[in-house]
């Protein structure tokens, strides 16, 4: 199999464009996010997750529909909720983009690039 190339990310980027906005506006909120690195873990009960989060249950409820709509966690029994393939697989990407301990500068200085990079283009 050829490795894909920078053209064919770029195509499939672009087709699912308001796709991947929405997903990352879904997960780019701290506590989403650490709702999804809990269920790591296993199955968690809301009453567990409410306890992690420190969240009110309104507040908890509705982070946990925007993360169930996006396919990334699933309720498997009333009041319990545990992490889907997908939710692994985002959580997966994440850490293979921030590596090691020790790759960590590297890859804050990545970001701390494209951030800069996309000031520059909005000016």
């Amino acid at each position: 199999m050829e490795p894909i190339t920078n053209r064919e990310i770029q195509q499939q980027l672009l087709a699912t464009f308001d796709d991947l906005v929405s997903l990352l506006g879904t997960v780019g909120h701290p506590k989403r996010l650490r709702i999804l690195i809990s269920l790591l873990e296993g199955p968690q009960t809301f009453k567990g997750l409410r306890a992690e989060t420190t969240l009110q249950k309104s507040a908890l409820a509705s982070h946990l529909a925007k993360l169930g709509e996006k396919g990334l966690i699933q309720k498997i029994s009333h009041g319990t909720y545990e992490l889907a393939d997908a939710g692994r697989s985002y959580l997966l990407v994440l850490a293979q983009f921030f590596g090691s301990p020790e790759d960590l500068e590297m890859s804050l200085q990545r970001m701390r690039g494209a951030r800069s990079f996309l000031g520059r283009r909005d000016d």
